[in-house]
């Protein structure tokens, strides 16, 4: 019999801990409980922690969830988490009160909190499962003891991006190199938002000097080194008007020739810190935000200052989800991962570099597509169902299902 976190608590704590964040529940797919109706055939709703409750990956999350709810038969909620560990403890913890039987998070925390989540979770025997996150911390820091990557309660992470520091940096190197731009400042977020950002820069700079050991003269390629730390200038997030004159620096050191590079969303923290026509130079951004994806334009188009952009397709939430599925309803894998390691898995970014790329992108892709029309979801219900392990599905056909979702398959595959 599933135990009682009341017994934890206790009555008093309890009627302060369910007037909080619980109740900031934000509204997905028609309903502040992810789109209204029953639970289906599990006890509760399953928590969906996210980043942000706006933009065309969080429109179609919702709307590719909706669409499974009546196929496999469960219920979610949305909830906005934040930066605060402290504050994300308090909304999974609310949400196990009210009766989640499982969480999956767009968030990742510390490993002091993680470890809690997952006490709290083998407790409640509640499952807890991350999206869009590759668990970096909890995988590479385990504390002394039974690390939370070891519980059978913690089903693993899919991915944002290739799971490797070489990919996104050669795809942006490669594109910078078509250009006309020679004079680079390379930006990459810090260690606590992106660990990987700083061995991603490395392999830059890498590619730079391999380039320009064989590259005429005037094709030459010059890093931007004042201040960096290693080759990359490290953005924190939430920078103030004061970063203004940095920018200015940088298009009087670079002129014509300058263009941005930045790893792991750095291009929307700039863009934030100055009106778009104050931007004298391209941008060729790791990452997504909508507001910057506004100003994506063709490389001649002086207007549009972002020249490639990239995102993680929502449909990856299969995974999460199906093994969830299958925790709660007591019926495992035959072939489930035995290492912990195996259980994070990578899915792969879709890159966009030209205007034919968003075109093609909104005619294949649910995250693309203005109206989110989920003909244009990279799986069906019907096929993911088919992935549960009661319907003969297995962790290798679902991992493999995932791993085929590249760019080239995204924005070229034909729609039946």
């Amino acid at each position: 019999m599933k135990k009682s976190i009341l017994k934890k608590i206790g009555a008093i704590a309890l009627s302060s801990v369910l007037a909080g964040s619980i109740g900031a529940v934000a509204g997905c797919g028609g309903g502040g409980n992810g789109g209204g109706g029953g639970s289906g055939k599990y006890a509760g709703k399953i928590l969906i922690g996210v980043q942000q409750t706006r933009g065309n990956n969080y429109e179609a999350m919702c709307k590719f969830l909706d669409a499974l709810k009546p196929e496999l038969d469960f219920d979610y909620q949305i909830a906005q988490m934040s930066y605060a560990d402290e504050s994300n403890l308090t909304t999974i913890e609310n949400a196990i009160l009210k009766g989640a039987v499982g969480v999956i998070t767009m968030t990742e925390m510390e490993m002091g909190y993680t470890q809690q989540v997952i006490e709290l979770c083998e407790q409640e025997e509640v499952y807890y499962a991350g999206y869009m996150s590759d668990f970096w911390k909890t995988y590479a820091e385990p504390t002394t003891g039974k690390a939370p990557k070891d519980s059978k309660y913690c089903l693993g992470s899919v991915s944002d991006g290739e799971l490797d520091a070489e990919t996104t940096a050669t795809w942006l190197f490669e594109a910078v190199k078509e250009s006309s731009y020679r004079k680079i400042v390379l930006t990459r977020s810090p260690d606590w938002a992106y660990p990987r950002s700083a061995q991603s820069a490395l392999t830059f700079k890498k590619l730079v000097d391999n380039y320009n050991a064989t590259a005429a003269e005037n094709d030459k390629f010059t890093l931007w080194t004042e201040g960096t730390d290693g080759p990359a200038y490290v953005l924190n997030y939430g920078l103030d008007a004061q970063f203004a004159p940095t920018l200015t620096k940088w298009q009087n050191w670079g002129g014509s020739d300058l263009a941005l590079v930045g790893l792991n969303y750095c291009a929307g923290t700039i863009m934030n810190m100055t009106t778009y026509r104050d931007l004298k130079f391209p941008i060729f951004n790791a990452g997504w935000d909508d507001d910057v994806a506004k100003q994506f334009g063709a490389m001649d188009d002086a207007t549009k200052p972002v020249k490639a952009l990239c995102q993680t397709p929502c449909e990856t939430i299969i995974y999460p989800l199906v093994r969830m599925l299958n925790a709660i309803n007591g019926t495992p894998y035959a072939d489930e991962p035995v290492k912990p390691e195996d259980k994070i898995v990578e899915a792969k970014y879709c890159h966009i570099e030209s205007t034919k790329d968003i075109e093609d992108g909104s005619a294949h892709c649910m995250n693309f597509n203005s109206a989110r029309d989920l003909k244009y979801a990279l799986i069906s219900p019907t096929e993911v169902k088919a992935l549960l392990a009661e319907n003969g599905g297995t962790f290798a056909k679902l991992v493999e299902t995932i791993s085929t979702w590249d760019t080239e398959y995204i924005l070229r595959r034909e729609i039946k």
